[in-house]
């Protein structure tokens, strides 16, 4: 997703309200910028990131999160079918022996540790030694000038439909590499296990879908959808959370100008929804006013 995806971080707060884990859908379409000094916010999303590396990612940080901070958990139509030993993820988490402690990685190796987390500067590029450092700002300036825009635009600046239904064929085939082998038992069962650990420690948790375009929508059958919003429900309902689905909102799915590429969004669609979501939690009484 980024070149300098792991070392591409601003420092996490302390006392935080307002937090989210997922995978790329987490890590591009979600900001706390705009909270200013009143609720204290970040993003722990990373992408191709598996409940088990959210859970992972919520244990490292635990002592930076409030009790009842709402932490939102992002539910993408792949999220039931992650395997580790699919190479697209296997062959990136290297990234988490910088994230995490050692133990804390599932597939764990010394020389990666070595190369990402003990002496990255050994390893590391001249133009990347900035982030070592937590540049906060450099790493927003950076992340931003990615998704400021859209891979979806031709030369005039205007959607081109032929390139955005050629990114929507791809990313779908990415993420459905794991349909046929059938929802992954480990994944939902690391997200039951995440959901008990964020009642454990009095965390507000919401299960959320971020917005897709309609084109990205349009490719997953009935029957998916069927099978996808019974799971989702009845975890939902079994821990006692709530689900907000933006997978459909026309806000943002009908309008293609808002997103990166079919799936995620770009910098002005990620602020517009992370409003929308801070303004929902604060209306439905998750953040409170008389907070910090």
């Amino acid at each position: 997703m980024l070149q300098d995806e792991k070392y591409l971080t601003a420092p996490i707060p302390k006392n935080i309200d307002i937090l989210n884990v997922g995978s790329s859908h987490g890590m591009t379409n979600f900001e706390y910028s705009f909270l200013d000094d009143k609720y204290s916010g970040t993003n722990l999303g990373r992408a191709m990131q598996m409940f088990y590396y959210d859970l992972e990612m919520l244990k490292k940080n635990r002592n930076k999160i409030n009790k009842e901070a709402v932490v939102f958990i992002p539910i993408s139509y792949f999220s039931y079918f992650q395997y580790f030993d699919e190479t697209h993820f296997s062959e990136k988490e290297y990234i988490y022996h910088y994230f995490l402690n050692f133990w804390q990685v599932k597939n764990k190796s010394l020389l990666k540790a070595l190369e990402h987390k003990w002496l990255p500067i050994l390893f590391i590029r001249e133009d990347q030694i900035k982030y070592l450092f937590h540049d906060e700002e450099g790493a927003i300036k950076n992340y931003d000038k990615v998704f400021a825009q859209s891979k979806l635009l031709d030369e005039s600046g205007e959607i081109d439909m032929e390139r955005l239904l050629k990114a929507r064929d791809r990313t779908v085939k990415v993420h459905t590499e794991g349909f046929e082998r059938g929802t992954s038992q480990v994944a939902i069962d690391k997200l039951k296990e995440m959901l008990e650990y964020c009642k454990k420690n009095n965390y507000q948790c919401i299960l959320i879908t971020t917005p897709f375009t309609s084109q990205y929508n349009e490719a997953f059958a009935d029957s998916f959808y069927a099978d996808f919003y019974e799971t989702t429900t009845q975890i939902a309902n079994e821990y006692d959370v709530p689900y907000w689905d933006y997978s459909h909102e026309t806000l943002f799915s009908d309008d293609p100008y808002l997103f990166y590429d079919d799936d995620h969004l770009n910098h002005k669609g990620r602020k517009a929804f992370s409003e929308m979501i801070v303004d929902r939690a604060i209306d439905e009484g998750y953040l409170t006013d008389d907070e910090n």
